[in-house]
């Protein structure tokens, strides 16, 4: 049983929580931002997710407020026009030092101001923000995915082009439209950000904030049953975290949770993460997410054994690819954990060297089935 209980800090009838894991990568690159009141009445939470590293996930989770703080539009309470401007500066900053150092770090961000009666969110990238509203997932962005037709007509417009390598990729390497930094693929991925301000209503329940690693496995209703089964918003970050991690979530899993005026405890009966992210689907999908377990689990005693004889570790290799391909026949047999996302979109992790074969082997079986 999930016992563990943090009662989460308060403000004006609002209160949040906040996990971040390292998953199952080698490093953690995600970065998130609590401050219960950056204004009077207006609570300042964020999420950033890195991809080439951490440097520029570390550098907009330190400047983005500061930032916003300095904006005229901040000064009138025009948050929209706040966000808009401390986007373009920390990007403008990032790149410089990008250029300085030699850097092609880039980074997610979606950013939420929370007041009570109106809610300004913006983000750059494909870190995901959903609010609750009577129960009921209501999505307050759309991911940034070169794909997406507006994106794609954007960057082709600009000289440059899109293509499919295990995903839809910005000019063949990224697998987003729009981040801050990048600074070698400029100016196709973009840092202005898309900015609304949501009014808030009496059922407005709860708002998450989370990076791709919750997402690539749960969709947003299952987000808002999980958040839903919690004690408090600590314990609900916690358990979207933990959930992912054992429904079989390859990245950096990080999520806020924002209890809103209409937030009420526990709604639905279930207390531990390998419960929720059983409870969240139908059996089908439970099942590949047992056998994408199962495959993770092949290939952490593979590399328990890296020191072995070759003929072992090929041996074991050899098991842990056949666990990825009945995890893979069980994806492709149910709805896929991503929801829309194809199974080769999860995209390795940068393995560590001593499970660097077993890990290509296991990956190596999803891709086969990507099309099945």
């Amino acid at each position: 049983m999930f016992s563990r209980r943090v009662k989460a800090a308060a403000t004006r009838g609002v209160s949040f929580g906040a996990s971040s894991l390292q998953g199952r990568r080698p490093s953690q690159e995600d970065r998130y931002t609590t401050i219960e009141q950056l204004a009077p009445g207006c609570g300042f939470y964020a999420v950033y997710d890195g991809h080439g590293g951490e440097r520029a996930a570390v550098f907009a989770s330190a400047a983005m407020q500061a930032r916003l703080q300095a904006s005229p539009g901040f000064g009138k309470r025009d948050y929209a026009a706040g966000l808009l401007q401390a986007f373009s500066e920390v990007e403008r900053d990032f790149l410089a030092l990008a250029e300085r150092d030699g850097l092609s770090d880039g980074t997610t961000a979606v950013v939420a101001l929370v007041e009570p009666t109106v809610l300004t969110v913006a983000h750059v990238g494909d870190s995901r923000g959903v609010l609750c509203r009577g129960g009921a997932a209501v999505p307050i962005t759309d991911d940034h995915k070169p794909e997406v037709a507006a994106e794609r007509r954007r960057i082709e417009a600009l000289g440059g082009f899109v293509s499919y390598i295990g995903c839809w990729r910005a000019m063949g390497i990224l697998a987003m439209s729009r981040a801050i930094g990048d600074l070698f693929l400029k100016p196709y991925v973009s840092a202005v950000p898309d900015v609304k301000a949501l009014p808030l209503e009496e059922s407005d329940e709860f708002v998450v904030l989370a990076s791709d690693g919750l997402f690539d496995v749960f969709d947003n209703e299952q987000v808002v049953r999980i958040v839903r089964a919690a004690d408090d918003p600590q314990h609900a970050a916690s358990l979207l975290t933990k959930s992912a991690l054992a429904a079989g979530s390859l990245d950096n899993i990080t999520a806020i949770v924002v209890a809103l005026r209409g937030y009420r405890p526990r709604q639905i009966d279930a207390h531990s993460p390998a419960e929720l992210a059983t409870a969240t689907a139908a059996q089908p999908r439970a099942a590949a997410a047992a056998a994408v377990a199962a495959a993770t689990a092949a290939t952490h005693a593979a590399s328990a054994s890296a020191s072995a004889a070759s003929t072992a570790a090929a041996s074991t290799a050899s098991a842990a690819a056949a666990a990825g391909a009945a995890a893979a026949s069980a994806l492709c047999s149910a709805t896929a954990l991503g929801g829309a996302r194809s199974v080769a979109s999860f995209g390795p992790p940068v393995p560590t060297s001593h499970w660097q074969r077993t890990f290509d082997a296991w990956h190596a079986a999803f891709v086969a089935v990507e099309g099945c």
